[in-house]
């Protein structure tokens, strides 16, 4: 140190010496200073502190005042001044061993009386920079504590550096639950004191502008937050706070409590959200199911232990202007009120989540996420009325117990449902129960009464029982092997699927890439099965699954009248393509009963008949590809009758238009056809390649003459070019053969021209028919008529004698 100075020291004889100085310093080593201080006065221990606290530094247009006695100091009563001031340049102060060194300092010291300031207007706190740091020593002869007052502007993760390097535990736990990122504005006051039995204490203020809160134990980041909080070395305490959470306003008030064992945070929490947003940004694809804002408020308090943390979060709404687009019970007006409650309890492992929302549904379930994979490890979805007999105790649990419930709607919902990425076997453990109970339903027109569905996750399978009024079943599924269904009856008598619904499920099987090795080997048993309009009395089959495929070894249909055997494979072909392969045949009693049990209306009365074939397709079974179609198929029938009601919509025969023949004939030989027609027998056999389906050997026998036919149907093109003959049997009756002669006649003019010619009459021999065009409006055509003389049998001739002897 260089003093500069004049003084004057008077020394009298009675009074105690008197000295004035002013002058000019420098100081060039701040760490030397200590040996400037008055010992005497200021204390070894004050003297040590600030030895050790002044580490570096340098002035050179200090000032020196003194004037008073030397008894009087440190001139308490204003009888005097001491005073010194230093602009230390390049300062650092090391205020506490455990805390970071403030460096970078412009250090304004002023030493007045026995007091001691310091103030800068910049500097460093470890690494958080200072606007200004002010300290204070106040009565140095009996100091008994050293504050400091900072101001700053940084960043939330450099004050965050900060606190890491401090003695502060508590408030290090409490900026470790809520992480600040962002410009941060705010103030440190630190009180250190000089004895041991008092405590370093630390306050201070942070403002937040437009930053952002991650909260680490809940993996959630709060957005646009603005607000103020007060830290102290016991926690933390909030003015009201705004930010956005999911992109929607949220309301904050928190505070933070240091305890014996624990640190704990406590927050309270209100917002006001717009539920297709929040939904956009959680689980986008099922925002369209969810409108209306949501009005709400909860609590959150967490408590951080040595280990781990602990959290309890509560929510509240009434849901008011919520809207829930789905079926029934769970639909949801603008309008309703369904207060609903939402409690979270758990800890850095595991939590168990309660929600319940006005008595319609309840939720409760334990997740299990220590090892940072989500899974829901014991849960229960109930819908509806509670019930003692519902209640599930497993791990896993779904109860539905309504009064109604549209189970279409539900179906067409799921199957509408977007694909998504959110795989649900690895977060969900496998259900272990599902239990449902509906009073009343009705499924596609067809009522349901006393629906119960339970199915329970037994040893390596699921076995699900299906009761109503209407059905009676069973279904087993193993982890591995065929799947075992089993029906004592299926009535449903009023079930109609709209056409809609058989086009939809077409469009999604055609879209949906479905091979053999998605679908698990099966058996299906039913006693008695009616399914709308079709009756397929009693019913079986059987599929087995192995390496190569698919086999379809038994499909048994027993309708009474008539029974379906049939054999098949699914299975990947030489060039790698899905394939079907079919065998079958169908024998019956009665086509009519046949097809009235189908639903249909048949133009074939009575008529027993055996239909076998072989078909094959590249595709699924559900999807037959016309263009690689190929197989044979051959029918044969005994006696029956083609009848002339439409087959409208059937489309049995017709398209072959054999009823467009036999109407042709009862309008142009009504005597004979008027009441259809009658045949003996009717075959035929189907070559099919690539589509087309050609018969080269159609023939049908009657007592009224033979129906041949030859053509090709192609389905690929859906088009057809078939050709009809009839050839009436004009000598098998004498109707007939009037109806058939070339002119008109009658069985007396028969007999006449017998007495008086050669009996010879002109008849048509055969009538031919082209029916081609579009498969869904084809047409039929009359392309020629053949006709000669014939000797008329005698047998003809006499039947006509007697009739006019009887007449006359």
């Amino acid at each position: 140190m260089v003093l500069d100075s004049q003084f004057l020291l008077d020394i009298p004889v009675n009074a105690a010496p008197f000295l004035s100085l002013a002058g000019e310093l420098t100081l060039r080593d701040a760490s030397k200073a200590y040996y400037y201080y008055p010992t005497a006065y200021m204390g070894e221990t004050l003297i040590d502190y600030l030895r050790d606290a002044l580490k570096q530094g340098h002035a050179d247009d200090g000032q020196l005042l003194w004037f008073g006695e030397f008894a009087n100091y440190p001139y308490s009563q204003g009888d005097g001044i001491f005073q010194t001031r230093l602009n230390v340049v390049d300062a650092e102060f090391k205020f506490d061993p455990q805390w970071p060194s403030l460096t970078e300092l412009q250090l304004a010291l002023l030493f007045h009386n026995d007091d001691l300031f310091m103030s800068s207007r910049n500097g460093n706190l470890g690494p958080l920079a200072l606007s200004r740091v002010d300290l204070q020593l106040p009565n140095l002869s009996d100091v008994k504590a050293l504050g400091i007052q900072a101001q700053f502007k940084t960043t939330g993760k450099q004050a965050k550096a900060l606190i890491d390097l401090s003695p502060l535990p508590e408030v290090t736990a409490a900026l470790n639950s809520l992480q600040v990122s962002g410009d941060i504005t705010g103030t440190l006051d630190l009180v250190i004191p000089f004895t041991d039995d008092d405590q370093v204490t630390v306050k201070g203020e942070i403002d937040l502008v437009d930053d952002s809160i991650y909260l680490p134990a809940l993996a959630l980041t709060l957005t646009n937050v603005n607000g103020r909080f007060k830290f102290a070395d016991d926690g933390l305490l909030s003015s009201p706070f705004t930010a956005k959470l999911l992109g929607e306003p949220l309301d904050i008030n928190f505070s933070t409590v240091q305890n014996n064992n624990d640190y704990q945070v406590n927050v309270e929490l209100a917002g006001r959200w717009s539920s297709d947003k929040v939904m956009a940004q959680l689980m986008p694809t099922y925002q369209q199911y969810v409108s209306g804002d949501v009005n709400w408020k909860g609590t959150l308090n967490m408590r951080f232990p040595e280990q781990g943390f602990n959290y309890e979060f509560d929510v509240q709404s009434d849901l008011t202007q919520f809207e829930l687009d789905l079926p029934m019970p769970l639909a949801k007006l603008a309008s309703q009120d369904w207060p609903t409650d939402i409690s979270v309890v758990g800890n850095d492992k595991q939590a168990h989540i309660q929600l319940n929302s006005s008595d319609i549904l309840y939720f409760s379930g334990q997740v299990n996420y220590a090892d940072d994979n989500v899974a829901l490890i014991q849960s229960l979805v109930q819908i509806g009325n509670a019930d003692k007999l519902l209640i599930s105790d497993t791990a896993n649990a779904i109860v539905v117990n309504v009064d109604n419930i549209d189970i279409a709607e539900w179906q067409l919902w799921y199957g509408g449902l977007p694909d998504s990425e959110f795989d649900v076997s690895s977060a969900v453990e496998p259900l272990s129960s599902i239990k449902i109970a509906v009073a009343n339903t009705i499924y596609y027109q067809q009522p349901l009464d006393d629906l119960t569905i339970t199915a329970t996750k037994g040893y390596r399978n699921w076995g699900i029982e299906l009761k109503a009024s209407e059905f009676n079943g069973s279904v087993v599924i193993p982890d591995i092997g065929n799947i075992n269904i089993d029906f004592d009856y299926l009535y449903l008598p009023d079930l109609v699927l709209p056409s809609d619904v058989i086009d939809d499920a077409a469009q999604e099987a055609k879209a949906t890439t479905l091979v053999w090795q998605d679908v698990p080997g099966f058996n299906f048993n039913c006693g008695a099965c009616i399914l709308g309009e079709i009756n397929l009395g009693r019913t079986s089959v059987e599929v087995t699954k192995s390496a190569s495929g698919l086999t379809l070894k038994a499909l048994d249909i027993d309708m009474e009248h008539s029974t379906v055997a049939m054999t098949g494979r699914w299975f990947t072909d030489a060039q790698g393509k899905q394939a079907t392969q079919l065998r079958g045949e169908l024998k019956t009693k009665s086509i009519e009963e046949f097809m009235t049990g189908l639903g249909l209306i048949s133009p074939l009365a009575k008529t027993p008949a055996e239909v076998d074939f072989r078909l094959a397709w590249q595709d699924q079974p559900f999807d037959v590809d016309v263009e690689s179609l190929k197989g044979n198929a051959t029918i044969t029938t005994q006696a029956g009758r083609i009848t002339n009601v439409s087959d409208k919509g059937t489309r049995f025969l017709s398209v072959l238009s054999l009823q467009s023949l036999v109407k042709r004939l009862s309008l142009d030989f009504s005597d004979v056809f008027n009441d259809g027609f009658p045949y003996s027998s009717m075959q035929a056999s189907l070559q099919i390649a690539d589509g087309a389906i050609n018969n080269k050997d159609f023939l049908l026998n009657s007592s009224s003459g033979k129906i041949t036919g030859n053509g090709y149907i192609d389905l690929v093109t859906d088009t057809i070019n078939y050709n009809l003959s009839f050839f009436p049997d004009v000598t098998s009756s004498l109707p007939l053969l009037t109806a058939f002669a070339v002119t008109p006649t009658t069985a007396l003019a028969v007999f006449a021209l017998s007495k008086l010619l050669e009996p010879v009459v002109e008849v048509i021999t055969e009538l031919k028919f082209n029916v081609s065009g579009d498969l869904e409006n084809p047409v039929f055509t009359e392309v020629k008529r053949n006709q000669k003389a014939i000797t008329v049998p005698d047998k003809l001739i006499n039947a006509a004698g007697p009739k006019r002897t009887r007449n006359k």
